[in-house]
């Protein structure tokens, strides 16, 4: 399902070299109708929320929590 809507993350690994996984692909508009719920349920008070605020409080960046938010709903 995360990989359909697009927020499954690819890997960027060769030989030794471990590089960043991305999110690409998938079906805009799957990602796109996922991105407001993600929003919303980050900034609410439950369970998406305190993932989220722990993966900023671990250094992620706001879109990469937002984008793993996305990916926990799908």
């Amino acid at each position: 399902m995360a990989a359909l809507a697009g927020v499954a993350p690819h890997p960027n690994d060769s030989g030794l070299k471990r590089g960043y996984r991305k999110i690409r692909g998938g079906r805009p508009d799957v990602r796109s109708a996922l991105f407001m719920p993600a929003l919303r349920a980050a900034a609410g008070h439950g369970e998406f929320a305190s993932f989220y605020k722990r993966l900023i409080a671990n250094g992620k960046k706001p879109m990469v929590a937002i984008a793993a938010v996305m990916r926990k709903i799908s």
